[in-house]
């Protein structure tokens, strides 16, 4: 376990990426809401809800843990958390897991809040987020945190706690690191052909979607890497309109309920 000082600038270790620093995550006793458990693929960590080490205690801590996810893939997440049994114990928490899916070292870009769940009890808290298809491959960030809510005069988390909770932060941060990978196992890459049909192109603004296999996700990115639509759906056929957007080329991934993938663009003018 590494424990980060304050005062320093946080760089994950096995990231290319440094992640801004948190001044304001002081523990004020060993009552103050914390993080226990936290599972994620093959990341089980369990710790103290506040941690102490040599650089006293801290609620802000590199755990130096990683896992890989996969591009497209559904995961479920489990996070312990804690309450301050002696001053609040009736104020729930707010979880939050974010993660640098473009990796340019920030965490608060759209889309990059990937579990965002308020007033939970102090407990287990459980649930699930889906890699997109357009995350960037690699090495890159994930944080994770359990603060006290609004019944204790707390502010929503931030990535960065800026701005900055006006009683402190009285929760706890986690770092670790998620390796980015490409089509899962046993997905397989499948141009456009026979399969799927996607029309008009060039289109004014509707393109029609037909497959013989029922398609499940859709997403849609500009030529910047911008997810411009997404869904998640169960037909053989779809309409989108992309009439609002800009006039250009833009890349289309789907997959099918077989796990195939199709990928193409189509031009906008």
């Amino acid at each position: 376990m590494i424990l980060i000082a304050l005062i320093s600038f946080v760089s994950l270790s096995t990231s290319a990426q440094s992640y801004c620093s948190i001044t304001t995550a002081l523990a004020y006793t060993m009552d103050m809401p914390g993080i226990t458990n936290f599972q994620l693929n093959t990341i089980d960590r369990t710790s103290a809800a506040i941690e102490c080490g040599g650089t006293g205690c801290n609620s802000y801590v590199n755990t130096g843990e990683s896992t890989e996810l996969e591009l497209g893939q559904t995961y479920t997440f489990s996070l312990t958390h804690t309450r301050d049994a002696m001053n609040f114990p009736a104020v729930e928490n707010n979880i939050r897991i974010w993660i640098d899916y473009n990796n340019n070292g920030t965490l608060d870009d759209a889309g990059e809040t990937v579990v965002l769940m308020d007033l939970e009890t102090f407990g287990t808290t459980t649930g699930s987020f889906t890699v997109p298809l357009t995350a960037t491959l690699g090495i890159t960030g994930m944080r994770i945190t359990a603060k006290m809510s609004i019944g204790g005069g707390h502010s929503l988390p931030t990535a960065c706690d800026i701005p900055a909770d006006p009683l402190g932060y009285h929760g706890e941060f986690e770092d670790y690191t998620v390796n980015i990978m490409a089509t899962p196992s046993g997905i397989d890459e499948n141009s456009i052909g026979n399969a799927v049909s996607v029309f008009p192109n060039p289109t004014s603004g509707i393109i029609n979607i037909e497959s013989e296999a029922r398609i499940s996700i859709i997403e849609i990115t500009n030529l910047l890497g911008a997810k411009v639509y997404s869904s998640k759906i169960n037909d053989r056929n779809a309409e989108i309109d992309l009439s609002n957007q800009p006039r250009g080329i833009y890349f289309y991934t789907l997959i099918n309920e077989r796990n195939i993938i199709t990928r193409g663009k189509v031009m906008v003018d």
